[in-house]
């Protein structure tokens, strides 16, 4: 019993702090969340990765001391924690076995998606976009306006929180659908688009080709379809479930479109 109490380290064990062990799969997992250079030296990166986690050991343990392990904010975050790390495991168990699709698969992908390819284009956009959440019937009374100069007055006026730049869109990095729709836009119309959490109203100003080298299309065809099937295969897992759970929302949390 004496000895179990005096852990020393050895095998998969790399080092053992106050009597805690640090594994070589904990190494690996913070090398991995680091997304570090294949090329880097192991015998540099691993002691630097080694001495981070012991730091975060020793700083949980002074928490623990202060009890704020017991804390609501420690109760919260560490249930986030744990549900967001589970749901992750299960993305990947769900997505992990997709095959590759077969070549005339990736032909027909080819060739229905020419904006991914041979027509891909980095489209200018004049953009204004907002923080504040919008209705959808004001979206639309938005882009009815004849020029992105209005909507942006009108959306300063009613203090919406908005802010005008421009950008360049990659029509090969967004929903295939939606860059056909933008492309096939003529000069000035005004149009709406969501991504990654904001929404933006704008127009097209200019245009300039970013077609890949055709070696490179059946790669990208490929990747493209397994990404889609994969994302269709979570979303019919998450409507599946979603019916079969009981949910019952406070009325003033309620999603729209939900019973």
């Amino acid at each position: 019993m004496i000895g179990g109490c005096n852990k020393t380290p050895g095998g998969q064990v790399v080092a053992v702090m106050n009597n805690q062990e640090i594994t070589r799969l904990e190494l690996q997992s913070e090398a991995q969340q680091e997304n570090l250079p294949a090329n880097l030296d192991p015998r540099v990166i691993s002691p630097m990765l080694l001495q981070r986690i012991i730091d975060r050991n020793i700083m949980a343990d002074l928490a623990r001391e202060q009890g704020l392990d017991r804390s609501p904010q420690y109760v919260t975050r560490r249930r986030q924690l744990e549900q967001s790390l589970l749901a992750e495991l299960a993305l990947r168990k769900l997505t992990g076995d997709m095959k590759d699709p077969s070549p005339a698969e990736v032909k027909a992908y080819i060739d229905n998606n020419p904006i991914l390819f041979a027509n891909r284009e980095h489209l200018k956009l004049d953009i204004v976009h907002f923080s504040k959440p919008l209705s959808r019937q004001k979206i639309l009374e938005l882009t009815a306006l004849p020029s992105i100069d209005q909507v942006d007055q009108r959306l300063r006026q009613e203090n919406a929180g908005a802010r005008r730049l421009t950008t360049v869109l990659d029509t090969g990095t967004i929903d295939t659908g939606v860059a056909k729709q933008i492309a096939a836009l003529t000069p000035g119309t005004i149009f709406d688009l969501s991504a990654g959490g904001m929404t933006f109203i704008g127009t097209v100003v200019a245009r300039e080709n970013a077609s890949v080298p055709p070696n490179l299309w059946p790669k990208i065809a490929a990747n493209s379809i397994i990404n889609e099937r994969a994302l269709k295969t979570v979303g019919t897992t998450l409507s599946e479930l979603r019916s079969r759970a009981k949910i019952t929302y406070a009325p003033a949390y309620r999603p729209p479109n939900t019973n």
